[in-house]
């Protein structure tokens, strides 16, 4: 275990570079990226969570309430692209968001984690009638705050 989890922890990094997750959508992809080099078979959820609190103990990534994030001085903007050419920029760098829509995707993140077991419930029923991509593409949708709940029951 301790090998895997060795091999997991820079993927858990790689897919934290492109914003906010959750347990099972780090352990969703990690196991797609594991998949593709046939490295790990079984359950994975054991080798991600030591993964996770190993990294959280050397404080390279942040846990609030079940959401991981990369700790700030550890965020960088083209880490997990190698081989592109491109210095990795600090997040200070960055072309900053407006802050109209930061502040709402803030508050439908918000949202999304108070009514988490709606959210669940909704997922679970879209999965059931529409199928998994969809349903994923939803669940990404949400984490991200692009979208609340509400919206997508209304359409």
């Amino acid at each position: 275990m301790p090998t895997l989890t060795s091999r997991v922890a820079p993927l858990i990094l790689d897919e934290l570079q492109r914003g906010e997750r959750r347990v099972l959508s780090l352990t969703v992809a990690v196991r797609k990226a594991l998949e593709r080099t046939g490295a790990a078979k079984g359950d994975l959820t054991g080798s991600i969570n030591s993964a996770l609190r190993n990294l959280a103990d050397a404080k390279r990534i942040l846990n609030t309430e079940g959401i991981y994030s990369l700790a700030p001085r550890h965020q960088t903007i083209g880490a997990s692209e190698p081989g592109n050419g491109q210095r990795a920029l600090p997040v200070a760098e960055r072309t900053p968001v407006p802050r109209r829509t930061k502040s709402r995707e803030g508050r439908n993140q918000a949202a999304t984690r108070r009514n988490s077991l709606k959210v669940e419930q909704y997922l679970t029923d879209v999965e059931k009638a529409h199928g998994c991509a969809r349903a994923w593409a939803l669940r990404e949708r949400l984490e991200h705050g692009h979208v609340t709940l509400e919206e997508l029951r209304g359409r």
